[in-house]
């Protein structure tokens, strides 16, 4: 259904398009099928990677500016010193910049394409985007600011960089939280809680299919994990767990979706291990390949932990994907993951770093696989409640229209 009075918004992102990133994806064509006006700004252009075919369908790079590319052009040179100077705001521009720790040429680049065209509202996904967003504010940009933490963007070394994000206080008209665990952490920094929407990412119901995990007793048993290889991602205690189920004697096979800079270690731990006919990194995967995974798999695990610099899962929306899919899951008791699967119904939490708990819970649901039907219509039930996307695009509009008055 199409708004009768659509909005004009820009979307702040770092990476477009990003692969790992479907969420932000699923925004945008959310707020486009409701008939509003979106123009994408990105940091950065993702490259040697398939693009999603929503990409392509709803032609988005044609939507999309990049703000290095236009920064370097003289005519957006030229235009943004004249705007500055109409404006009276080219002293301003200098004082702003270096209040938010901005470049000049940096922040050259963020404010020309802002200058000379209004929006209602610009949507900054992660706290450090907000930052471009607040210091466009502060230039004079008249707009609505709104920005979406996900929550690793409040770690200890990422809120160091950006000075807690105090300047965001008072130039943001509404923060969204993906979580409750989310929420607790910008309250912690100084954020009004009446200033926080909980806004989950959502899935689009009509993209994973449902299907009932069966097999028989005597066959292999389908592991699946998909994240990026990174250390706070526990893929090393989930493939120790894969070698002790493997030295029981079950029947199992292992897939890790994602790419990253723990990959070395990962292909070290599976050789040393001996597990090469057990465990497969398959790297990055689009998304159809994805959901193909999703429907051959059995079993879905997210082991993430606790970082070094006190970071955890917000959400961890693979295992939304995974629900929607029929997927019982297995995932860390850390962070905002518990509110995103029902323990014990669709699914079990385990301690993070836990080798002996992951292995029991996989047993469990290897011996008693007559339980995976129901499982996984209870993750289902679960994922079209709370985390639908047409249901959540429905509440980003209202919070936009809210505080756009």
């Amino acid at each position: 259904m199409r708004d009768m009075q659509p909005l004009r918004i820009a979307v702040i992102v770092g990476v477009f398009p990003a692969l790992s990133e479907t969420f932000i994806l699923n925004q945008i064509i959310g707020l486009i099928d409701h008939g509003h006006r979106v123009d994408i700004f990105a940091q950065s252009k993702l490259t040697g990677q398939k693009a999603h075919q929503k990409v392509i369908q709803y032609d988005l790079l044609s939507r999309t500016r990049y703000f290095f590319e236009l920064g370097h052009k003289w005519s957006h040179l030229l235009k943004t010193i004249f705007d500055l100077t109409i404006n009276r705001q080219l002293i301003n521009y200098f004082k702003t910049a270096k209040r938010y720790r901005l470049g000049r040429k940096s922040a050259w680049c963020y404010a020309a394409p802002f200058l000379s065209h209004r929006y209602d509202v610009i949507y900054c996904h992660f706290g450090p985007n907000g930052v471009i967003g607040a210091f466009l504010k502060e230039l004079g940009v008249q707009t609505k600011l709104v920005v979406s933490f996900h929550g690793y963007d409040l770690g200890a070394s990422i809120s160091s960089k950006y000075g807690n994000y105090y300047q965001l206080f008072e130039k943001t008209d509404m923060v969204t939280a993906n979580s409750e665990y989310t929420k607790n952490k910008l309250v912690k920094i100084g954020y009004l809680p009446e200033k926080i929407e909980i806004l989950r990412m959502g899935v689009d119901i009509d993209d994973f299919h449902f299907s009932e995990k069966k097999t028989r007793y005597e066959d292999k048993v389908v592991l699946l994990t998909v994240a990026r290889l990174i250390e706070k991602k526990g893929l090393e205690y989930s493939i120790r767990a894969a070698s002790r189920l493997v030295q029981l004697g079950y029947n199992i096979e292992y897939k890790i979706i994602g790419d990253g800079p723990f990959k070395e270690y990962l292909v070290g731990l599976i050789a040393a291990l001996g597990l090469k006919q057990q465990v497969s990194l398959l790297g990055w995967c689009d998304q159809d390949q994805i959901k193909i995974s999703y429907e051959q798999a059995h079993l879905f695990i997210l082991p993430s932990f606790t970082d070094y610099d006190g970071n955890q899962e917000a959400q961890g929306i693979v295992l939304q994907e995974a629900q929607a899919c029929g997927l019982p899951v297995i995932a860390s008791n850390i962070g905002g993951i518990p509110e995103g699967i029902r323990d014990g119904v669709s699914g079990f939490l385990v301690h993070e770093r836990d080798v002996d708990a992951l292995t029991d819970k996989l047993e469990y649901l290897i011996k008693h696989r007559e339980i995976w039907p129901e499982m996984g219509r209870a993750g289902r039930s679960f994922v079209e409640e709370n985390y639908d996307n047409r249901r959540l695009i429905k509440k980003l509009i209202n919070t936009f229209k809210e505080v756009k008055g």
